[in-house]
């Protein structure tokens, strides 16, 4: 929740949906009240990404380490939902970890996609071209990226229908 307390703060008004896992929302609830932020405009929703189902009506939805904890397919089917649940125009924002096509560098990529495979289930570190095909499969009809000076990269998909 550390993103949206951000986004908040930048824009009082926007409205918040957070879905995350049980255990983390009481942390965020914190990390609200130390930041002095209104909440009437934010709402928590405890559940897990990959089995729950999602609201539809949102213009954006940020997420930001999510996909590195599962396969490729599960992926798809979670971007699939998040592509159902956007307005028209909406946009999937996502802010990851990337590993180049041959996945060899970058060299902390490496190191973290060992660490995924190691401590969990399904984790892996995905290619900007894995993204991509994810999102189009997903339904997304516009993907771009942009990578960032820390080593991550922001990849967009929008529903332009």
């Amino acid at each position: 929740g550390m993103y949206s307390i951000e986004f908040m703060k930048r824009n009082p008004e926007m409205e918040v949906v957070l879905m995350d896992y049980p255990k983390v929302i009481p942390i965020t609830e914190k990390y609200m009240e130390q930041a002095k932020l209104n909440t009437n405009n934010y709402r928590f929703i405890a559940g897990k990404v990959k089995d729950d189902d999602f609201e539809s009506g949102f213009d954006l939805i940020y997420a930001s380490f999510l996909f590195e904890e599962f396969t490729i397919w599960e992926n798809m089917d979670i971007m699939r939902k998040c592509f159902n649940s956007l307005n028209k125009g909406g946009r999937l924002i996502i802010h990851e970890n990337f590993i180049n096509n041959d996945r060899t560098s970058p060299v902390h990529s490496v190191v973290y996609s060992l660490n995924l495979k190691l401590h969990t289930e399904n984790g892996n570190t995905f290619s900007e071209n894995d993204y991509w095909i994810m999102l189009k499969e997903a339904g997304f009809q516009k993907v771009d990226n942009l990578v960032t000076d820390y080593g991550t990269i922001l990849i967009r998909g929008t529903k332009t229908y």
